[in-house]
């Protein structure tokens, strides 16, 4: 309730308990475990794992199997979206004005969390995903938050694996629908970091990602588009190809109010008009400017 929530103790107890947590850089292993182990407990504490546990009381004579194994699996999923159903409701309703609750949601946006569940978040949240932005947050806090969320830099560089679909079209859909987002948002960036990643990926290693990738782009707006673009242009141009480099990349230009498309001059916004009438020559310059970092 949010009566708790307004207890400063209580209030600076759980910001503390969630830095400590998951407010310090780890291991990619660590990472996984810190969400493999809250889902359990979700599940641990859900009405599905006591109603589980009366089934298997009364079943005694059924031995553990692979079938077992994967209605636990499944129960699991059921009871993290509930609870993250839950939370979201709270945070729409009275969370959106605490910090702690909005690096809380934040959370669910970590790739080892499934697909489902990153949708189901940014969907339910799609009116105010501004608000999981925080106020005067450092830079290097906000690029911690960033770098939870990635796999990875550019697979070519790094070794890391690619962005599922699934999870792409999450952040394209998003942009397209919502209208109060900044491009200083989190969110924002957030789904500049996976969007500008899977097209300077496919550009590197595969022409039918990059055909996806503009129909997932379609309906963005041109600003999108040309940030899209732009911090790709970016990624091939580092040499180093961490996601470290890449989420600096992206937070520089994302602050930087001079690379913003609505302060271009009228000739640029001319060329980088992303409309359907004119997407097949935009998009072909835009490989254009790609193609030739390739060449430098």
């Amino acid at each position: 309730p949010e009566e708790i929530l307004r207890d400063d103790t209580i209030a600076a107890s759980l910001s503390l308990l969630f830095s400590q947590l998951c407010g310090v850089p780890s291991k990619e292993s660590n990472d996984f475990v810190v969400v493999r182990d809250f889902i359990q407990e979700c599940f641990q504490h859900s009405r599905l794992s006591r109603a589980k546990k009366a089934t298997d009381d009364e079943a005694t004579d059924t031995d553990p199997s692979l079938a077992t194994e994967k209605l636990l699996l499944d129960d699991e999923m059921r009871a993290l979206d509930d609870f993250v159903g839950d939370l979201c409701e709270s945070f729409i309703e009275y969370g959106g004005q605490y910090v702690f609750c909005a690096r809380f949601m934040r959370f669910f946006f970590r790739h080892d969390f499934p697909t489902k569940i990153t949708k189901s978040v940014a969907e339910k949240l799609l009116p105010i995903l501004n608000l999981l932005s925080v106020e005067d947050e450092t830079r290097d806090s906000l690029q911690l938050s960033l770098l939870q969320s990635m796999k990875g830099g550019l697979p070519s560089m790094d070794s890391s694996s690619r962005d599922s679909s699934a999870v792409l079209d999450i952040f394209a859909a998003a942009l397209k629908k919502v209208n109060k987002l900044n491009r200083q948002d989190y969110f924002y960036m957030l789904s500049i970091s996976f969007l500008s990643r899977n097209m300077a990926s496919s550009f590197q290693r595969c022409e039918c990602g990059l055909e996806a990738m503009k129909k997932r782009l379609s309906g963005v707006t041109s600003a999108i588009f040309y940030d899209v673009v732009l911090t790709s242009k970016q990624l091939l141009c580092d040499k180093s190809g961490t996601k470290e480099s890449m989420v600096g990349r992206v937070i520089e230009r994302c602050l930087d109010y001079s690379a913003n498309f609505q302060m271009q001059d009228k000739e640029t916004q001319k060329l980088w008009q992303w409309t359907p009438s004119n997407e097949s020559a935009t998009w072909k310059m835009a490989l254009d400017l790609l193609d030739c970092v390739k060449d430098d």
